[in-house]
């Protein structure tokens, strides 16, 4: 039987034997009003619970002891340590801290700690291979996300991976790379700094068709490496097809998109361009590069070999054979020594090898069954007047014979003396004093590379020279006639006499 002891303040329950129950129809309250609720054992505190601001507080009453959850069977499932760790099933989980910051750890070695959905499927793996998983089952790839400051907004960049056909480990660069640099893989997912221009792998339209459209390399840019029927085009403002490469044709055509040719270069009909203007600074035809030239052998090492040039630069060649001016030029190496100063010959389909005509190498012209002529036809012309040229001027021509102060510019002759074969032909300014119509002015540009620099200024300080339209010979010609005048007119005046 239960006695009931008062001792004091205090009330207490004492029981000799067995256990004690308490059996009512109702809740059974403890309230301690404002005091602790403290179990014990054999006059020992082990338990106090007690409230701090109406939280519930339980707290061991013996030191270095911990507080443990057990199943029905005895089986431990949960402990708060004394060393303020919460361990889950004593050797699965623990939960503690270290200089407040928060510690979570499996007990077993070699486990791993997965988050899951209620459904099972596991979002999160702590795995004990030193990685963490991000996952989503069946449902989708995993997914992480990013997000900005909440101050601007709840956007967010997003990382996940697609369909892939096998693990892929990216393993980046030790060392932070220079300024332009970017990420390059070797190709087996070690990736490392180069810089933008070195080598990336070919921009693919992701077809498996058209892999490696365009790969830039460190020595070169390659578009279409793959050789598929692509095209390739290039717009310009207003222009869509201002270069266009024909991949199935093997054409490019510029300002055009259905080429006619390896090359077709149509004419730009909206402005009335050319179809082709090409201008150059660098040194003329024949004294090395040279504007445009069509080879029949590529000759560039030694710039040999004959081909036909259209050059509009102001230099003069090495050899003086190409002046100022050049248009059109035909050069063909001699034969022996490889000095371009063979001739151009013209001749005609039907001719088969008959020469039309040729200009030598010193300029000479060379015409066979020729003739060289000009519109004559009368319905171009208007005011047709009978011309007859006063003889009084041409009498007073003067053909001359000299020599050249700066023989390089003027294909100039030499004897076996190498003294220089004086010329035929007239002093332009003795022509220009008789008929201007004979003769032009050339202002000469301080910049030009020829003898016509040496020119002195005149008295209102210009560079002015004059050229002759007459040659070397005409002056022989009119040399003739002029001798034949006189003695035409020495027969005349004795003929006069005898008549007198």
């Amino acid at each position: 039987m239960a006695n009931i002891e008062l001792d004091g303040t205090n009330k207490k329950i004492k029981v000799d034997s067995g256990d004690l129950t308490l059996d009512v129809p109702g809740d059974i309250i403890l309230d301690a009003d404002g005091a602790d609720l403290t179990f014990a054992d054999g006059g020992t505190n082990i338990l106090k619970i007690t409230n701090s601001s109406s939280d519930v507080v339980f707290q061991n009453q013996v030191d270095a002891k911990d507080i443990i959850f057990k199943q029905y069977d005895g089986t431990e499932v949960a402990k708060i340590d004394d060393d303020g760790s919460f361990k889950v099933a004593n050797s699965t989980l623990s939960i503690s801290q270290s200089s407040s910051d928060v510690i979570i750890k499996p007990l077993t070695d070699a486990k791993d700690i997965f988050f899951q959905q209620y459904d099972g499927r596991t979002l999160l793996d702590i795995n004990d291979g030193g990685y963490v998983a991000i996952a989503n089952g069946a449902t989708g790839p995993g997914q992480l996300r990013l997000y900005e400051d909440t101050d601007n907004g709840t956007n967010y960049t997003a990382l996940q991976v697609g369909t892939q056909s096998g693990d892929i480990t990216y393993t980046l660069p030790t060392a932070d790379g220079s300024n332009g640099h970017a990420l390059t893989t070797n190709g087996s997912g070690t990736l490392s700094w180069a810089s933008a221009g070195t080598t990336y792998a070919g921009i693919d339209d992701q077809s498996s068709s058209n892999d490696d459209q365009i790969t830039i390399a460190d020595g070169e840019v390659t578009i279409n490496e793959d050789s598929d029927d692509l095209d390739f085009r290039v717009e310009s403002n207003g222009n869509t097809h201002m270069l266009f490469v024909d991949g199935g044709n093997n054409e490019v055509g510029i300002n055009t998109s259905a080429a006619a040719a390896t090359l077709h270069v149509q004419e730009a009909t909206t402005n009335g361009t050319s179809a082709l203007f090409v201008t150059a600074t660098n040194s003329g035809i024949d004294g090395g590069t040279g504007t445009i030239r069509l080879r029949n052998t590529d000759n560039r090492t030694t710039n040999r070999g004959p081909y036909i040039g259209f050059d509009v630069s102001t230099s003069t060649g090495s050899d003086g054979a190409i002046e100022d001016g050049t248009v059109l030029a035909v050069i063909a190496p001699n034969s022996t020594n490889g000095d371009r100063k063979q001739d151009m010959v013209v001749r005609t389909r039907n001719s088969g090898t008959a020469e039309h005509f040729r200009i030598a190498n010193d300029g000479t012209l060379t015409a066979t069954d020729t003739s060289i002529g000009s519109n004559s036809d009368s319905r171009l012309k208007d005011n047709i007047q009978d011309y007859s040229y006063d003889i009084s001027k041409f009498k007073s021509f003067k053909p001359r014979t000299f020599t050249w102060k700066n023989p390089q510019f003027h294909n100039a002759k030499f004897d076996a003396s190498d003294n220089q074969i004086p010329t035929r032909g007239f002093v332009a300014q003795e022509l220009n004093s008789v008929d201007d119509y004979w003769t032009d002015t050339l202002a000469v540009n301080d910049t030009d590379k020829s003898d016509y620099d040496l020119i002195p200024a005149n008295s209102d300080g210009d560079h002015v020279a004059f050229t002759a339209k007459l040659g070397k010979k005409d002056s022989m010609y009119i040399s003739i006639i002029q001798q034949l005048i006189t003695k035409i007119e020495t027969l005349e005046t004795k003929v006069a006499a005898l008549e007198g």
